[in-house]
């Protein structure tokens, strides 16, 4: 399930765990679709669809999402409380009809002039599927199409619903947007649907922010009246935004405050509240700084321009959490300003914490973590925390990513730290990220192995719940020691129905191939650097197929594999190279980080910069080194220390020596050394960035 279904499936688990109930009550609405597949598959918890009553007076508009939801379980060839369904559908198709429909193909036929049974037969083969219960499906089209004639004036046929059935099953953003082609007139809960996907890249990203921007007034018009529900959508693409891509952030946070805070607007939504505002200053930077994965510096500038646009509409309303927010983001440009903000709204909130909410505490003693500066101070701000808020986890993920910074997080303290969590487990949710991060250090069989037997031992369930991550991070510790003997008892802990065993590259292989739920950028590009060593000849294709069978952009990960590849030389001469799809392989490397790197479609951190510079200097290919700063320059790029001082070694020395001259001549005659971090756009000028002298080289 995507990160959104996965919520809802946690509230309605944690509502029958409150109130005390034996079932789980799933409304029937497209959110809830995946979460009753899951339940009816894995049969966790038991569930039943929540009573389908119709008020005296209803908009018959409002019933095609119902309808639909039905539909949707009739292709699955789901049994679960057909007979339910089928009840309310028939109750549906009498309210509207005005009386009890005794025959509803003859009704039909009287109604629309068109036969149901070829509709009926039309639909099953476009889908590709066969109805148990075609009576069911009979009742089920009727009301789709009564609710098109009288709630949408006949807008809607049953090639616009084969459409939304396919968009809905997609396996992805991509191909559901593809399942969407040439349809204008979209509902909301559809669209809806495909912004609370997981986007697998940056292009996914972007085609949920277009939807969002196209369809704004179709979303809002289906849930003008559930707006917790319209928050998680935006609360989704704000999230995947946050985490990969900020530079559209203060864009969709400006366009969505316009949008529905306009007076004017034929439904009042009233979407961001002060507490609302509150909490988006506090999440986007948290979301932010929480992702494992490299985020340029440059990126928390436009954070805090998004922050700005909220600031703006919340500024008298400002508590806590949403100044904690703000210092989040500072952090990332000024530790020392971050700081001195956070000690003056210490000393306006903190005297009356009594009053505060959890979630303002919360904030608070985060920040006051990630402000930690040594280790000391990291401990006794984490057990503060602690003795306030027990068992929190967004606790533990601060205290575990300040030891990653403080390069304090070894695979024993790793175990160490799964351990604890373990005795608490009852108490405390283990959560993806913080999983993620403790999986970071881990780099041996044994290691993982440890990691896995401890979390059976105490939540067998735990592994279950995060087997995507740990079937990722296991592929990649058996294909970096591929001579390495599998422990069988990991194998079966993690993958129970795995076909075969086998040596350590065989296990790999199968674990990528069969048992991955979603093969992300990232994915594939830890499978292409475990092929290397065995393939390197076949890299290339295999870069090419996974990533055109996924339909996804490779990321840095993807193009440091091929980098590394076309680097490696097949025999003992150095100046040799593979050859690729009858070309040499840096020539297919630099074509491919060019198309994507440079044209801003895929960012990589300095180490891959400093892998394409080795490649290039090896390969001696002087022009395209001496076009990489008017790159930097252009995607805002802004290289370290070390990946500067790499470039320049690699160029000739009349070049490097030239590039050095000229910023310090810069330099002189602007009267300054640079502005290090004292204002935010200087971080992308030439002149700051950092530098070396002419003896470093």
């Amino acid at each position: 399930m995507d990160k959104a279904h996965r919520l809802a499936f946690h509230d309605l688990h944690h509502t029958v765990n409150r109130y005390k109930k034996t079932t789980i009550e799933i409304e029937p609405q497209i959110s809830h679709f995946l979460v009753e597949l899951d339940l009816l598959h894995n049969r966790r918890v038991p569930f039943a669809i929540a009573p389908w009553v119709l008020p005296p007076r209803f908009k018959k508009n409002s019933l095609l999402e119902p309808v639909v939801y039905h539909i949707l379980g009739i292709c699955m060839e789901e049994q679960h409380n057909s007979d339910v369904k089928h009840k309310a559908l028939s109750g549906v198709l009498n309210r509207i009809a005005g009386h009890d429909v005794q025959d509803v193909h003859s009704f039909f036929l009287d109604t629309f002039n068109r036969d149901l049974n070829n509709i009926t037969t039309g639909f099953q083969k476009s889908l590709q599927f066969k109805a148990n219960d075609e009576k069911h499906l009979h009742t089920a089209l009727a009301c789709f199409f009564l609710v098109s004639k009288h709630g949408f004036h006949d807008m809607y046929t049953e090639k616009d619903l084969e459409q939304w059935v396919q968009c809905v099953l997609s396996a992805n953003v991509s191909s559901a947007c593809t399942s969407l082609t040439n349809l204008v007139d979209i509902p909301g809960f559809i669209i809806g649907d495909v912004l609370l996907r997981t986007p697998v890249s940056r292009d996914e990203l972007d085609l949920q922010v277009d939807l969002w921007h196209i369809f704004a007034s179709q979303i809002r018009q289906s849930y003008h009246h559930q707006i917790s529900h319209l928050r998680t959508i935006f609360n989704n693409m704000v999230f995947y935004l946050s985490q990969y891509d900020a530079t559209q952030l203060p864009v969709v946070i400006r366009f969505s405050i316009d949008f529905f805070e306009n007076p004017r607007a034929p439904f009042h939504t009233k979407l961001f509240t002060a507490e609302y505002l509150n909490k988006l200053l506090w999440k986007v930077p948290f979301n932010y700084m929480e992702s494992p994965v490299f985020r340029p510096k440059r990126d928390c500038l436009h954070v805090i321009k998004a922050q700005e646009h909220i600031a703006s509409v919340a500024s008298s309303s400002l508590n806590l959490e949403g100044n904690m927010g703000i210092v989040l983001a500072i952090s990332s440009v000024s530790k020392e300003k971050a700081k001195q903000l956070f000690v003056k709204s210490r000393e306006r909130h903190w005297p009356r914490r009594h009053e505060l909410s959890i979630k303002e505490r919360l904030a608070f003693y985060f920040t006051r973590i990630w402000l930690s500066q040594s280790p000391d101070e990291l401990l006794h701000a984490f057990n503060e925390a602690s003795t306030d808020l027990k068992h929190n986890s967004t606790l533990w993920l601060g205290f575990i990513k300040k030891l990653l910074e403080f390069e304090l997080l070894t695979a024993s303290r790793s175990t160490q730290i799964i351990t604890k969590l373990m005795e608490d487990h009852h108490q405390l949710l283990v959560s993806k990220n913080m999983l993620l991060h403790l999986l970071i250090p881990i780099v041996r069989p044994s290691q993982f192995g440890d990691m896995v037997s401890i979390m059976v031992a105490a939540e067998p369930t735990l592994v279950e719940r995060h087997s995507g991550i740990l079937i990722e991070k296991y592929m990649t510790v058996l294909y970096a020691n591929q001579h390495v003997p599998v422990d069988t008892e990991t194998v079966r802990a993690l993958v129970p129905e795995i076909k075969r065993q086998g040596d350590s590259l065989a296990i790999a292989r199968q674990l990528y191939g069969g048992h991955l739920k979603r093969k992300t950028p990232s994915v594939i590009g830890r499978m292409l650097h475990g092929e290397l060593q065995v393939q390197p000849q076949n890299i290339y294709k295999l870069y090419t197929n996974e990533l055109r069978q996924n339909n996804i952009t490779p990321d840095e990960t993807c193009l440091a594999a091929l980098i590394k590849g076309a680097t490696d030389s097949p025999t003992n001469n150095p100046g040799a190279c593979h050859i690729w799809d009858d070309m040499y392989a840096p020539q297919i490397a630099i074509h491919e980080f060019k198309s994507h790197v440079a044209a801003n479609k895929t960012v990589a951190s300095g180490a891959v910069w400093e892998k394409y510079i080795e490649m290039l200097a090896k390969y001696e290919y002087v022009s395209e080194l001496s076009e990489i700063i008017r790159w930097w320059e252009s995607t805002q790029f802004v290289p370290q220390y070390s990946t500067l001082l790499a470039l320049l070694r690699a160029l000739p020395i009349e070049f490097a020596t030239r590039h050095i001259a000229h910023v310090e001549k810069v330099k002189r005659d602007s009267g300054t050394n640079g502005s290090k971090v004292a204002g935010v756009a200087s971080t992308a000028s030439v002149v700051d960035w950092p530098w070396p002298q002419v003896s470093d080289l």
